[in-house]
């Protein structure tokens, strides 16, 4: 009896051991090479990221936040997110320590590299077009910021979880495997409760996005696509429904009511004009262009550019000629050309909200639009390479690009080293913007550098005459120098401006 037992566990194990075997030497192996070249490249670009310290919205998020240093606080169900556990789980282990949240960036990051890998091999089948796409989105210049702020790391969650969510799908509509789709709607299940952001709200939309565009004909059979996307609509709304709705209160206020007068988070100074709906989407489309293609002008804000109108009209030229591209590629059946245009836009969704809930652009916003983006470039290089008939032109091109993009990610991570580092490289790509100049004189002052800090909250209070935080610091600058009395009257009319600035 004992052995006919035995014999019926190895017998029960080996089914499982099988498909582990299988999928090893099916999806891994043949590919071990790059994706190890693939790593290698990823961690040599982002290793230097692991010395930077805590920045902008870190300070307040972790360096300050005894709640968040403490598992009994983090584990409430009100409470609970996956990076609030990260933040206690590191701060136990290794206290005020930037370099393990650091290190899970650059992981999770890499990680996204390599699902780009498979997502481009399962959709388009051709090796080399993977290869190219994972490669340049690794080393992608927007992806810098991301990876360098512990507070933006949300978003490479964000892509982690849709780039899971969509290969399993992929894989259920080939194999019609109910196991694959039962999985995609535990792992959306995990990133709802574990990534608490509004941009998930995209899920559903990647989910469609994949069934219309980039499923073959022949396999689109069965209902069971239509009840996915409900269920994963229904998810996404019940979850997300009351975090939608405080955002947006956020938003119409303006500045949130926890801003510090170190304004060390990411807010932008109080806007007294309010572009139009249709200025807003054009702004937004051109800005991301240009961030996309030429990767020059990266910053953690994007308040106070001057906004021409070349800069509309473009815009305006962008969605016009995109939206005529994808009329083009749907009706000649090249589905999958209009599936990536498409999803460039749709992963700014947020952003094209009428009612506002995200600022109109930032680097980090890019993350998940920078995977279209590269696939475009790979199919690009691809197309040149057959039409120029150059031998290894996609090799030689390839690496030229990556090169390129990789001396770009060295110059921002050296951006990100440290908050005056960070503050006054983001002062020369956006010397308009109020708040940079009021953080900016916020390091100065905490260096001592009293001369500095002050000519900084004074530009600050020029550019915008009714940001009471940097009238407040500036008042507070001159009280320490020889200009008391008119630091007082500062600080005075500030308080009158902005009465709970102090609370």
């Amino acid at each position: 009896m004992k052995t006919s037992k035995s014999k019926k566990t190895v017998s029960e194990a080996t089914p499982t051991s099988n498909a582990l075997k299988n999928f090893f030497k099916q999806q891994i192996k043949p590919y071990l090479p790059f994706l190890i070249l693939l790593s290698v490249i990823c961690w040599g670009t982002f290793a230097m990221v692991l010395n930077n310290g805590f920045v902008s919205d870190d300070i307040a998020a972790f360096v300050k936040s005894d709640e968040l240093h403490s598992f009994k606080n983090v584990l409430s169900l009100k409470g609970f997110s996956g990076p609030r556990l990260l933040y206690a789980f590191t701060y136990q282990l290794f206290g005020l320590n930037p370099t393990p949240l650091h290190f899970w960036a650059i992981l999770m990051h890499n990680l996204n590299a390599v699902l780009v890998f498979y997502f481009v091999l399962k959709v388009f089948e051709n090796k080399k077009t993977a290869y190219i796409s994972a490669l340049l989105f690794a080393v992608h210049p927007i992806v810098t910021e991301p990876v360098n702020w512990i507070s933006g790391k949300h978003y490479i969650a964000n892509t982690n979880a849709l780039l899971i969510i969509g290969l399993l799908y992929l894989y259920f509509r080939e194999t019609k495997r109910k196991s694959y789709l039962i999985f995609s709607i535990v792992v959306l299940a995990a990133y709802l409760i574990m990534i608490k952001s509004t941009w998930t709200f995209i899920t559903p939309f990647f989910a469609a996005l994949i069934e219309l565009f980039f499923i073959d004909e022949k396999k689109k059979k069965g209902f069971y696509p239509a009840i996915y996307l409900l269920v994963v609509g229904v998810f996404v709304a019940f979850a997300m429904s009351g975090k939608i709705v405080n955002r947006i209160k956020y938003m119409q206020n303006g500045n949130s009511t926890a801003s510090t007068i170190s304004s060390t988070s990411t807010e932008q100074a109080p806007q007294e004009n309010k572009p139009s709906y249709i200025n807003r989407v054009t702004y937004t489309t051109t800005s991301a262009a240009k961030l996309l293609v030429f990767p020059k002008d990266l910053s953690l804000y994007h308040e106070g550019e001057k906004v021409s109108n070349f800069l509309l009209i473009s815009g305006q030229l962008i969605l016009v000629i995109s939206g005529g591209m994808l009329i083009y590629w749907i009706s000649s059946k090249k589905h999958k050309l209009a599936g990536l245009l498409a999803g460039m836009y749709l992963s700014l969704l947020p952003t094209f909200s009428p009612i506002q809930v995200s600022w109109f652009i930032a680097d980090r916003y890019l993350y998940f639009t920078s995977v279209f983006f590269v696939i475009f470039a790979a199919l690009l290089i691809k197309k040149l390479e057959s039409e120029i008939k150059i031998k290894n032109l996609s090799l030689y091109l390839t690496i030229l690009i990556a090169g390129v993009y990789i001396y770009r990610d060295v110059l921002r991570n050296n951006d990100w080293q440290n908050r005056k580092t960070l503050w006054e490289a983001t002062a020369r790509t956006n010397p308009n913007s109020p708040k940079v100049h009021n953080n900016l004189g916020d390091v100065y002052s905490l260096e001592g550098n009293m001369e500095k800090a002050i000519a900084s909250f004074e530009k600050a209070v020029e550019l915008n005459p009714n940001y009471a935080e940097a009238m407040y610091n500036l008042g507070n600058a001159y009280v320490n120098t020889d200009k008391k009395e008119e630091g007082e009257a500062l600080i005075q009319k500030a308080l009158e401006m902005k009465p709970n600035m102090l609370e």
